[in-house]
């Protein structure tokens, strides 16, 4: 059975646009089961202005970088990780993708997405020990240490014990995201990490799988 008041919410933000719109959408989706209040705050921490808008409580995260990313750390591991991907992703323009540290990058993060989203994985990376002989510039270098960083997260979270993994994937990405930082800028890896975790959150889709598929 359709819900007219869900149905009418959406149709109302896909005419006008508004902001105020899509929050009432949201707000009727939560409503109605479909979508996780827990998702909602989630976009709203990252940065999403209608999810934020949709909540009567706001949900506070830190002027820092490195503590928003670990502000991640209540809804698990996953947000985490894609907080990380997001981020090395983004700084991975300062990388030419026709070099052995641009295919080993993009290697380890097509590695890891996978393993986000639980696919099989692909075979083991061979390490290039020359692969920073000829010292790239230091853009260069941070996106690339930011890919690699990456691209260990799922590994060492699944060596965490249980109760530990949430804190040591925040932890993991926090450092991934101040490596994409120092090849970027802040303010374009916020909007990176809040674009795709929104994206995700929200049920409007999933850069992750798309790339990984």
């Amino acid at each position: 059975m359709t819900d007219a008041r869900l149905r009418d919410a959406e149709r109302r933000w896909r005419e006008t646009g508004a902001l105020a719109d899509e929050a009432a959408w949201l707000r009727e989706r939560v409503r109605a089961g479909a979508l996780d209040d827990e998702r909602l705050r989630l976009a709203a921490y990252v940065g999403h202005a209608a999810a934020r808008l949709a909540l009567a409580t706001p949900v506070l995260s830190s002027p820092y970088v490195q503590a928003w990313i670990y502000g991640l750390q209540p809804w698990g591991v996953e947000p985490a990780q894609r907080a990380a991907v997001a981020a090395a992703r983004r700084a991975l323009v300062h990388v030419p993708s026709d070099t052995r540290r641009g295919r080993y990058a993009r290697g380890a993060l097509a590695r890891v997405e996978r393993a986000v989203v639980g696919l099989p994985p692909l075979p083991p990376l061979p390490w290039d020990p020359h692969v920073l002989d000829d010292d790239p510039p230091a853009r260069e270098r941070a996106a690339f240490d930011a890919a690699c960083a990456a691209g260990e997260t799922v590994h060492e979270v699944a060596r965490a014990a249980p109760d530990a993994r949430a804190l040591e994937a925040t932890a993991r990405a926090g450092g991934v995201v101040i490596r994409a930082v120092e090849a970027t800028d802040e303010a374009t890896i916020r909007a990176a990490v809040r674009d795709e975790l929104s994206a995700w959150a929200l049920g409007a889709g999933d850069p992750v799988l798309a790339r990984a598929l």
